[in-house]
C-alpha cells in the first residue's frame, strides 16, 4: 500500500512534504533498512528495488533516517562496484543525498555572515571549492554522521549540490562603469542624467549576465590558468582525464575517429533574479569558467556512477544532472561519446534481404479502405519481419555503413547504397501515414492551430483486452527505435518529425507548458479560458465539458473514473485544467520509452543521455532546411562541366531563387535517396556530382539522378527557365525505380 500510495503521479515537491510529515523519521529508516536487506531476495526483490526509488526521493527532502538504518546503508554501498551497470543506484542515491543534505546544513550555517561574490547565489549558495577561494571548506561536523561517508559517496554529494545551486541560480546584475559617476559630479541634474541614460545604453546588453551567457561562456576560447579540480571515486583519475576505463583527455578525442556530433550549444531558459552588482570583465569571466569546469569534471565522473537514463522523476539527482548538462562542452561529449558508444566491436557485415515495395504500396491502398489485416504487408512491417531475429549488435554499424542490402521483388537493380537509403526513406513515409497506427498528427495538426502542425507524435497503445494488436505496436516502436539508434551510428539520416516534446521525452528532459502548447494548444486555451472565468452563473453555459481528454488520434479519454459522466463545474475547473494537462504530458510516455528501449540496445544510455531534444533530433534526421551553400561547397563537376558553366550558373540559380526548401528536399530525395544533407560537413559520405548528358537537344531531355553515387546526369540546357520547368518534373514525377 505504501510502495502504490509513493508511486502515484505527479510526484511534487509538496506531495514529498506531505509524506515527510506523515511519516516518521522511525518508518523511514525501516523503509530504508528493508530496501537494503531485501535487494537481494529474489521472491521481493521488485519490492525493494522500488521502495528504494521512493526512499532515494525522501533522501532529498528533511525525512529523517536514523544512524544505524544509514550506516547500514553506507556498509552496503561502500561494497558495491558503482562503474557496474547492475549497481542499485537507488542505494547510492540514497546516501549521497543525505550526505548532501547533512553538508548543507553546514555550509548555510558558515555562509550566514559572507557576502556574495556575484555570480548570481545568494551567500548560503556559496560553492567555496569553485568560487576560488583560497581556504578549503571546512569538513562536515562530526556531529552530523559523516564519517560514515566514503570518498565516492561524499563526492557524488558535491555534485547534488552544486547542480541544485546551479539550477536555483539568478542572474547576475553589472555594476556599470563607476566613472561615469565622477566623471559628471556637480554637473547639471539633467546633463547627469542624460550621461547616465548614454552609460547604461552603451552597456545595457552587458549588464545582466544570464545563463545564455554561461553557455556562450563554456564554449568560448577562453582558457582560464589553473587545474581543475575533480573529486575522485576510487579510481585515482588525475585532473586532466575522466576516470573511466581507458581514459583519454579531456581534449582529445578517442574512439578511433573523433566524431562531432554535437554543435554550439544554443539558448536556453533564464531565472530571472538579482544579486551584488558585478563588472564582467576579463578576470570575472575568468573565474566563473573555472567554476563550470571544475563543476564540468565532476559530472562527468558522476555521469556514469548514477541512472542517468531513468524516466523523469525516478531519480532526482539523475534529473539534476541532465537539467545542467549543458555545462558539459562540446570537446568532452565528443570524448565521453566515443569512450561509450564507439569504444566497443562495431558489426561490418551486411545480409540482403528482399522487400516487395509494390505489395506495400497495394496495402497502403487496403489499410485506406480499411483492411487492417493488410498492415504486416508494408514495407515498414515487412523490413521489421526481416529483422526480427537479428540481434541489437547487428544495428551497430560504423559511420556510413548500412545494416542491410536491399532488393525490389520485381525490380532490376543492384544495391550501391541509393536502394537502401530509399528504403530508409520510404520506411519514414509510412511510418508517418497514420493508417500503421505507429505515429499520428498531432493535435495542433488536426486542429489547425498553433505550432509544429506538421509534427507527429506515438500513436495511443491498443488497450490490454487486444493482446495481439498491443503486442504488435510496442514490438514496432522498439524497431523504430533501433533505426533510429542506427543512424545516430551511421549517419544515414531518418526524415522523420516529431514533436519537440517527443525528442525531449526520449533524453528525460523536462517537458515544459510552453512543449505542450506546441502539441495541443486549442485544449489549453479553453482550460485556460476557463480558469479566467469569473461568473459562476455564466460557467455552466458557457463551458459544456466533462472529466475527458481527447487523445492525438482524436479519441475520448476519461481522466477519472466515469469522467465521461462528470460535468466539469465552476467549482472543479481548476481540477479538470491540471489533470488535463497532466494527461497531455504523460499521453506518450509508455510509447516514448519503447522508442528509447530500442535505441539503448543500438547506443548506450548514458551517451544517448548527452543529447537534449534538439540535439537528438538534428543527430537522427539532420537539418531540416537545406543549406545551398553547404551543398555547393560538397559538389564536383564531371564530363566537362565546371563551376563557370552557363548550365551550372542556371542550375544554382534554380536552386537559390525558384526552389523553396520543400521541392529542395525533393530534389536532394531524387538525387540521393534522402531528403535532409548531414549535422556537419564532416559527415559527408561523398560530394555531389553534376555530369554532363551529351543530347542532341537537351531542351526536350528530363535529368537522371543515380542515387548511389550522390550524381545527376544534366543536360545542358540552353535557358534557367527550361531547367526550372525539367527539373521539377523530374523531382516529382520519377521515383527510384530500376536504379540503382
Amino acid at each position: 500500500q505504501l510502495d502504490s500510495s509513493l508511486s502515484s503521479r505527479p510526484f511534487t515537491s509538496s506531495k514529498l512534504g506531505a509524506i515527510d510529515r506523515v511519516f516518521p523519521r522511525v518508518l523511514t529508516s525501516q523503509l530504508l533498512r528493508f530496501a537494503v536487506e531485501q535487494w537481494d531476495n529474489v521472491r521481493i526483490a521488485a519490492l525493494a528495488r522500488s521502495i528504494s526509488v521512493r526512499v532515494a526521493r525522501l533522501a532529498h527532502t528533511q525525512a529523517k533516517f536514523s544512524r544505524k538504518a544509514l550506516r547500514f546503508l553506507c556498509k552496503k554501498v561502500g561494497k558495491m562496484d558503482l562503474t557496474d551497470p547492475s549497481t542499485p543506484y537507488a542505494l547510492v542515491e540514497i546516501a549521497a543525498a543525505r550526505a548532501a543534505k547533512e553538508e548543507e546544513g553546514v555550509e548555510e550555517k558558515e555562509s550566514k555572515t559572507k557576502a556574495a561574490s556575484g555570480f548570481g547565489l545568494v551567500p548560503s549558495q556559496q560553492p567555496k571549492d569553485l568560487f576560488g577561494a583560497k581556504a578549503a571548506p571546512k569538513p562536515m561536523s562530526k556531529k552530523k554522521g559523516t564519517g560514515i561517508y566514503g570518498p565516492e559517496i561524499r563526492a557524488l554529494a558535491k555534485v547534488i549540490t552544486m547542480t541544485k545551486r546551479l539550477i536555483e541560480r539568478t542572474d547576475v546584475v553589472g555594476a556599470g562603469d563607476s566613472t561615469t559617476n565622477e566623471e559628471h559630479k556637480g554637473d547639471n541634474p539633467l546633463a547627469e542624467s542624460e550621461a547616465k541614460s548614454k552609460a547604461f545604453d552603451e552597456k545595457e546588453e552587458k549588464l545582466v549576465w544570464t545563463v545564455d551567457d554561461d553557455k556562450k561562456l563554456i564554449q568560448s576560447n577562453i582558457q582560464p590558468a589553473y587545474k581543475p579540480k575533480t573529486f575522485d571515486f576510487g579510481g585515482g583519475a588525475s585532473s586532466s582525464n575522466f576516470n573511466f576505463s581507458g581514459a583519454s583527455s579531456v581534449g582529445s578525442v578517442g574512439g578511433g575517429g573523433g566524431i562531432p556530433l554535437f554543435g554550439p550549444i544554443k539558448s536556453g531558459a533564464t531565472t530571472v533574479g538579482t544579486s551584488k552588482g558585478t563588472k564582467f570583465d576579463a578576470k570575472w569571466r575568468e573565474e566563473r569558467k573555472k567554476m563550470f569546469k571544475d563543476l564540468e569534471q565532476s559530472l562527468i565522473q558522476a555521469w556514469l556512477k548514477v541512472n542517468i537514463d531513468n524516466q523523469r522523476g525516478l531519480s532526482i539527482m539523475g534529473d539534476m544532472m541532465r537539467d545542467v548538462s549543458w555545462i558539459i562542452t562540446q570537446s568532452s561529449r565528443n570524448t565521453m561519446w566515443n569512450m561509450q558508444a564507439d569504444g566497443g566491436e562495431q558489426y561490418n557485415q551486411q545480409q540482403s534481404i528482399s522487400l516487395n515495395r509494390r505489395g506495400a504500396q497495394q496495402a497502403l491502398e487496403s489499410l485506406a479502405r480499411g483492411d487492417d489485416s493488410a498492415r504486416d504487408n508494408t514495407l515498414f512491417f515487412q523490413l521489421m519481419t526481416s529483422l526480427k531475429s537479428w540481434p541489437a549488435e547487428r544495428y551497430r554499424v560504423k559511420q556510413h555503413m548500412r545494416v542491410f542490402k536491399v532488393s525490389f521483388t520485381g525490380e532490376a537493380g543492384i544495391d550501391g547504397g541509393g536502394l537502401y537509403r530509399e528504403t530508409i526513406s520510404e520506411m519514414c513515409k509510412e511510418v508517418s501515414n497514420p493508417l500503421l497506427k505507429i505515429l499520428t498528427p498531432c493535435p495542433n495538426s488536426n486542429n489547425k492551430v498553433g505550432r509544429n502542425r506538421d509534427t507527429m507524435v506515438p500513436s495511443p497503445l491498443p488497450p490490454a483486452s487486444e493482446g495481439t494488436a498491443r503486442a504488435k505496436q510496442c514490438e514496432a516502436l522498439v524497431f523504430l527505435g533501433r533505426m533510429m539508434g542506427m543512424s545516430i551510428r551511421s549517419s544515414v539520416l531518418l526524415p522523420l518529425r516529431l514533436a519537440p516534446a517527443v525528442w525531449k521525452q526520449i533524453v528525460c528532459q523536462n517537458v515544459t507548458i510552453d512543449d505542450i502548447l506546441g502539441v495541443d494548444l486549442l485544449s489549453f486555451n479553453m482550460a485556460e479560458a476557463m480558469m479566467e472565468s469569473s461568473d459562476c452563473d455564466q460557467f455552466d453555459m458557457t463551458f459544456d465539458q466533462t472529466f475527458t481528454g481527447v487523445t492525438a488520434d482524436q479519441r475520448l479519454c476519461p481522466l477519472v473514473p466515469y469522467g465521461k459522466r462528470i460535468k466539469v463545474t465552476y467549482g472543479l475547473r481548476s481540477t479538470y485544467s491540471s489533470l488535463l494537462r497532466d494527461f497531455r504530458n504523460h499521453e506518450f510516455r509508455e510509447q516514448v520509452d519503447l522508442i528509447r528501449k530500442g535505441m539503448a540496445d543500438v547506443v548506450p544510455k548514458t551517451a544517448l543521455m548527452l543529447f537534449d531534444g534538439p540535439e537528438l533530433e538534428k543527430a537522427v534526421c539532420g537539418v531540416n532546411s537545406v543549406d545551398i551553400a553547404l551543398l555547393k561547397r560538397h559538389t564536383v563537376y564531371q564530363g566537362g562541366y565546371s563551376q563557370s558553366a552557363l548550365v551550372i550558373q542556371y542550375f544554382w540559380e534554380v536552386m537559390e531563387n525558384r526552389f523553396d526548401n520543400e521541392l529542395r528536399q525533393k530534389y536532394l530525395q531524387f538525387v540521393w535517396g534522402r531528403s535532409r544533407l548531414p549535422i556537419d560537413e564532416m559527415k559527408w559520405e561523398h560530394p555531389m556530382k553534376i555530369s554532363r548528358m551529351n543530347r542532341a537537344d537537351p531542351d526536350r531531355v528530363l535529368p537522371v539522378s543515380h542515387t548511389c553515387f550522390f550524381q545527376l546526369d544534366l543536360p545542358e540546357y540552353t535557358n534557367a527557365e527550361t531547367l526550372y520547368q525539367r527539373l521539377k518534373v523530374a523531382i516529382e514525377s520519377c521515383s527510384v525505380f530500376d536504379m540503382g
